[in-house]
């Protein structure tokens, strides 16, 4: 312990971080065309430690909650099922009678009181023909029977100021959103808008659902809020809570947060989940006399909240299309992702499971990420210096085996203080340091150092000549 801290305040450790710093800089500003290395980039380019935990150590977890739910001792798992169980999801299948079929679904679901109905679809036309007109009337008037009821809206750009945003080349500008797409206004007389737009902070400019869906973003984030005429819109998910919980709804705002990330508890597995089609069937079967399927439908929807929307034409194991699905951290191929795992509706029904149990995911402050990023390469550095003392010639093999140990280390300290704390940490400085310090280490003691003491013992020879002219003079 007494070497180690006799090289933790050696000069070396200065200088070598100081030559790191100094090549960094310089790499950092060559421009280098890498275009073979975009495969790499678009596999990896998108990776987040916190997929690590969501995707094994979260489903692990789910798995045990699962299983020990019978247990009255399990308080976590119970809050999470009855939270869980306060929200159902309803596929309301593809466009083709869509409508005529939204109607008859919210017939069914408002008999039963639901607290509040969301419904995550677009309706912007409202056509007046013939055969158009009776099914747009009857879906107008059924909506206007439902009790807070919360529609799909997109904040978005007018045209012109889209092709400003694709054409400026001005760093500084800062797009403001000027449109607000809703369904026809027939249909939004008793309706509240939810913004729907799932915006990551890589797509925040293209804001447009359909343009996260259609890339390899994955979903972590949603924007809380959004002005448009000074007017404030909530998002979806939270203006459905705040008809069942105001008061958590009140606290979760206080956090000021522009963008939160989501804290999954699951797919649709972990919330009531109904296919249209189960729907009709055990609704036929109620009004002919099956009466003991009131308590399933009372189950379902019962002051329950309620989420209409997409999953699958048919059904939600039963994947057509990538229509409205996304990536989610949950994706058991959080590498080079292969598809999509989670439709838009699901996601939002984990936004409203993190805000009515309270359990958000907190950000680090960059003042510390920064601060514990440049002790642990300290650390690093002083520590190699170290082994290279030590280790001489043995320093090459043993350094690999320590970086791999090191990183693996890293890792495991951040998924555990996510899982502790729920809170995202940036130590990238910090894995840097692990990757390349070694072979800095190695290029100053093969190099710099040498030079440095070939100088040294140039001028103290010169130095020596000189003293000795004197002396024979």
């Amino acid at each position: 312990m007494k070497g180690f801290v006799k090289y933790f305040f050696s000069k070396d450790v200065f200088i070598i971080l100081l030559l790191t710093g100094v090549i960094s800089f310089l790499v950092s500003n060559i421009k280098i065309n890498l275009d073979a290395l975009n495969p790499l980039e678009k596999m990896f380019g998108d990776f987040d430690l916190t997929d690590i935990y969501f995707s094994q150590i979260k489903t692990k977890k789910n798995k045990e909650q699962k299983a020990s739910i019978s247990d009255e001792s399990s308080e976590e798992a119970e809050k999470l099922k009855r939270i869980a169980n306060t929200i159902t999801v309803v596929n309301i299948g593809s466009a083709e009678g869509g409508r005529k079929r939204l109607t008859e679904l919210l017939q069914i679901i408002n008999e039963f009181q639901p607290r509040c109905v969301g419904i995550d679809a677009l309706y912007k036309s409202y056509k007046t023909d013939s055969i158009m007109k009776p099914i747009n009337d009857a879906l107008a008037e059924e909506l206007a029977k439902t009790k807070n009821l919360v529609m799909a809206a997109e904040i978005s750009f007018k045209e012109s100021t889209r092709q400003k945003i694709i054409n400026t080349d001005d760093e500084d500008f800062k797009p403001v959103f000027d449109t607000l797409i809703t369904s026809h206004p027939n249909f939004m007389k008793n309706a509240y808008p939810g913004l729907v737009n799932l915006i990551t902070e890589a797509t925040r400019d293209a804001v447009q659902r359909q343009d996260l869906a259609g890339g390899l973003a994955t979903c972590r984030t949603f924007p809380t809020k959004e002005k448009l005429d000074g007017k404030e819109y909530l998002f979806f998910g939270i203006k459905l809570a705040q008809f069942y919980a105001p008061d958590k709804v009140t606290r979760f705002l206080q956090r000021n947060n522009e963008v939160e990330f989501i804290n999954y508890i699951g797919n649709y597995e972990r919330f009531n989940y109904a296919n249209f089609t189960e729907l009709f069937e055990m609704y036929e079967a109620y009004k002919n006399g099956e009466t003991q399927l009131k308590t399933n439908f009372e189950n379902l929807f019962k002051d329950k909240i309620v989420l209409l929307g997409f999953t699958g034409v048919e059904d939600i194991n039963k994947v057509t299309s990538d229509e409205d699905r996304f990536y989610t951290p949950l994706n058991p191929n959080y590498v080079g992702k292969a598809e999509r795992d989670m439709y838009g509706v699901i996601i939002h029904a984990n936004i409203i499971a993190m805000i009515l149990l309270e359990e958000y995911i907190d950000v680090s402050p960059q003042w510390l990420d920064f601060l514990v990023s440049a002790l642990i390469t300290y650390l690093v550095t002083a520590f190699f210096v170290f082994l290279h003392a030590k280790l001489d010639f043995w320093y090459d093999g043993i350094s690999i085996l320590v970086q791999f140990l090191l990183s693996f280390l890293l890792v495991l300290i951040i998924i555990e203080v996510f899982d502790l704390f729920r809170l995202r940490v940036n130590w990238s400085l910090g894995f840097l340091a692990i990757v390349f310090i070694p072979n800095f280490v190695e290029v100053y003691y093969g190099a710099v150092a040498k030079i440095y003491d070939y100088r040294q013992r140039l001028r103290r020879s010169r130095e020596k000549q000189v003293a000795t002219l004197g002396v024979d003079e």
